[in-house]
């Protein structure tokens, strides 16, 4: 992979805010800030003010990378059209980067080198997560889902046996499915429990098959919010 690469990365999907510049394989200039809303108003900004420190702008950029959930509806649709429009305008290529992925790579460099996995864990409210787990060099070793607590805890539990090593929790998910976990079973990360754009660029910075194609979101399941019914009168 070449290691010339600019690459802007962004994050809105989940409480954080978020966007990084990577070139010549180093962080240039980096925001984040925690936000439950107004991330669209928060982001614009924050890619002028990387720009700006790193001294690249969009036209300069080979890659753009962006987080495609699982998050929230609103975090994802204004993160994924905003890189859509700027990858757009640059005319690069768009490399997508799932929340789960981004914190199971920041916890890597924190795992300890007997533990065999990483257990990425986002709480999704309902008493359930979004889950998915992966090798302690955040390579995928299923598929991401939504679970209870209950049998996410199983399938740790089942990991935990299998390797013979404790299972690191990553995540805002993490304590929650911690709880209710034998001690010996697991360890919680210190590593960051929401996604950061820096981890998504360094990501996107060793993809070696990029798409042509945009990213789609990740939906792991359909919103609270639905529209109501048409009446009579509508159809």
């Amino acid at each position: 992979m070449p290691s010339s690469l600019n690459i802007l990365a962004i994050d809105t999907a989940l409480g954080a805010c978020s966007a990084a510049i990577l070139s010549g394989g180093e962080i240039k200039a980096g925001q984040f800030k925690l936000l439950h809303r107004g991330h669209a108003e928060a982001l614009m900004d924050m890619i002028g003010a990387v720009e700006e420190e790193a001294g690249l702008r969009l036209l300069d950029m080979d890659r753009l990378a962006v987080t495609i959930g699982p998050g929230t509806f609103t975090g994802l649709r204004v993160g994924l059209s905003a890189a859509r429009g700027m990858a757009l305008a640059a005319r690069c290529p768009l490399v997508g980067v799932t929340t789960l992925q981004a914190v199971a790579f920041a916890a890597c460099s924190r795992t300890r080198p007997t533990d065999a996995s990483i257990a990425a864990i986002f709480d999704a409210r309902k008493d359930e997560v979004y889950f998915q787990m992966f090798s302690n060099n955040a390579t995928p070793l299923n598929e991401a889902r939504v679970l209870s607590r209950d049998r996410v805890a199983e399938e740790i539990g089942r990991q935990a046996e299998k390797t013979g090593s404790a299972v690191t929790l990553v995540g805002t998910g993490a304590q929650l499915v911690a709880d209710i976990l034998p001690t010996d079973f697991y360890g919680v990360s210190d590593a960051p429990m929401q996604p950061n754009a820096r981890i998504v660029a360094a990501l996107a910075n060793i993809v070696e098959d990029v798409k042509t194609a945009p990213p789609n979101p990740l939906y792991l399941r359909p919103p609270d919010a639905k529209l109501p019914a048409k009446s009579p009168l509508q159809q």
